[in-house]
């Protein structure tokens, strides 16, 4: 009938419609992400070496050992951009040598049989040899879903420096320092 048909052309124009505004929404979505990553990415600038001290003390904060029964210097992450910083502010903030730092890579039990795949990644990433790897630390976690990125997972990666007691106590004498700065605490 002719009232269905216009019905149906109607369902058909409202359904286009709405693919149209999502369509927009999304390009106008990215274009607001690609500028604000653009203005962040312009923000940052060059960083000084004070300021790449406060990057290393801050990134050890969040993800570093702070533990003083181990009695040792050790950082762990996944992100290698952020491996990348770290052993960078090593070297030049804190004047250790690559020789001096040990690599441990954490990785779930399903990825035993690409161990030196993952510790190869790893070394290329951080320029440390692989006579500097310690024995993998397999996770024994039951994972509940699969990943599409399985072969694309490289765990995390610990960095542990060697004699590194006196750095440790300095890197929480420096945390302690940062968390009591009035201008930033507010306290």
């Amino acid at each position: 009938s002719q009232t269905d048909a216009l019905i149906e052309k109607d369902r058909v124009g409202g359904e286009k419609g709405r693919m149209v505004a999502a369509s927009l929404a999304k390009q106008r979505k990215n274009e607001r992400v690609i500028s604000n990553k653009s203005m962040g990415f312009a923000r940052v600038g060059d960083i000084s070496n004070r300021e790449l001290f406060l990057i290393g003390v801050s990134l050890y904060w969040a993800e570093g050992s702070k533990s003083t029964q181990s009695e040792r210097f050790s950082f762990v992450n996944s992100d290698p951009s952020m491996i990348k910083i770290m052993i960078r502010w090593l070297h030049e903030c804190m004047l250790i040598d690559t020789k001096d730092i040990v690599c441990r890579v954490g990785i779930n039990e399903i990825h035993t049989a690409r161990i030196k795949i993952v510790e190869e990644y790893w070394s290329s990433i951080t320029n440390i040899p692989l006579s500097q790897f310690k024995k993998a630390s397999i996770k024994k976690v039951v994972n509940k879903k699969s990943y599409e990125n399985f072969n694309r997972h490289y765990g995390t990666l610990c960095l542990i420096v060697k004699k590194g007691t006196k750095l440790l106590y300095e890197m929480l004498g420096s945390i302690d320092g940062l968390s009591t700065i009035r201008n930033i605490t507010g306290s």
